[in-house]
């Protein structure tokens, strides 16, 4: 396993965002610390953010699984330590 990972994800509609929040659940080789959804300022658009640990494969194989959803937007995902290093929580 990596170190805590930040993932956040974009869709168009809430099903769409809860679909891939539902998957990251049953995605072996995850662990995830939390989920979050959230409505974005564009109409209609859902993030979703995951705190989680997986080995980069994992977290590829997911991503490219995530893309193939109705309203996939977009993804990034970020170190967990050095988001909180530059965000100065740390």
């Amino acid at each position: 396993m990596s170190g805590g990972l930040v993932v956040r994800l974009l869709f168009k509609g809430l099903r769409n965002a809860i679909s891939a929040a539902q998957l990251v659940g049953e995605w072996e080789g995850v662990e995830v610390r939390a989920i979050y959804i959230g409505r974005e300022s564009v109409e209609e658009m859902y993030e979703v953010v995951l705190e989680l640990s997986a080995s980069s494969k994992v977290v590829d194989d997911f991503l490219r699984t995530l893309s193939a959803y109705d309203g996939f937007i977009e993804a990034c995902v970020e170190d967990l330590e050095a988001r909180v290093i530059w965000e100065g929580i740390r």
